[in-house]
Order: C-alpha cells, then sequence, then structure tokens
C-alpha cells in the first residue's frame, strides 16, 4: 500500500472505503448501530440504503475537468425503494418506534424528505460543475 504523500503527488484518487481509518470507524460504528440480521448482510443494506435515497454515491474529480468533462458525477439514481422500509431495518430506528411512536413517525418523514432535497441538491452540483457548452 502506498503512503498517502505518493497517493496525492500521482493524483490518484482512491475511493474512502479502501482507507484503513476508514474501515476501522465503520467497524467500530457497527458495534453500535447493529444491523438486523447481523454483518453478513451489511453488503445488502449498503445497496438498499442507496436504493431508497438514504445514501447517495457521488464523484469529484478535478483532473477531468482539463480534459473538458463534468468533474462532478452523481452515480446515485432516484430513489426506488421504500425510505420507511429501510429505516424500519435498522436497529437504532426501528428501536425509536417503539419507545417513540409518534415522534418516530414525524422524525422519519422529514427525514425522507432531507434526502429527497440532498439528492435534487446533488442534481444541481452536477449542473454547476457542467462545462459550458461553447
Amino acid at each position: 500500500m502506498s503512503d498517502k504523500k505518493s497517493v496525492i503527488a500521482k493524483g490518484d484518487f482512491t475511493p474512502v472505503e479502501y482507507d484503513p481509518q476508514y474501515i476501522l470507524q465503520v467497524n467500530h460504528l457497527k458495534k453500535y448501530f447493529p444491523i438486523k440480521g447481523g454483518m453478513v448482510n451489511c453488503q445488502a443494506e449498503m445497496k438498499k440504503a442507496v436504493d431508497c435515497g438514504y445514501w447517495n454515491m457521488f464523484r469529484y474529480n478535478p483532473a477531468l475537468k482539463a480534459e473538458g468533462k463534468n468533474p462532478f458525477t452523481v452515480d446515485s439514481k432516484p430513489a426506488s425503494a421504500s425510505y420507511q422500509d429501510f429505516l424500519m431495518n435498522e436497529a437504532r430506528y426501528s428501536s425509536l418506534t417503539r419507545s417513540f411512536p409518534e415522534r418516530a413517525k414525524v422524525l422519519f418523514q422529514e427525514s425522507e424528505d432531507v434526502a429527497k432535497a440532498r439528492y435534487a441538491h446533488l442534481l444541481k452540483l452536477k449542473d454547476l460543475y457542467a462545462p459550458d457548452a461553447e
């Protein structure tokens, strides 16, 4: 594995998922925010998070700007799965419905609205970074 200075010098934009610090943080958080069904479902849950709009995937590569291409890319598609169903599959959210059902319903709807607005914002950023058509 190369050191950070050589990565920066080469301009290699390595996804954050491969950074050891990131992996340690995620593994630490999994202890406190368990996934129903255990860790064998982790990748499936990540896909569900993207599909429902809970988590958006995007990239920014400034080297593409020099080539006349859009440096900002949104990889996520519009939400195609139920946001509420995803939340209910997360222990931290489903426990809230047992403790405070009315408040949870309001918070979950607000969270879904914010997720939709965040995706719309990413699409606006994509247009903002698009190279000027001449």
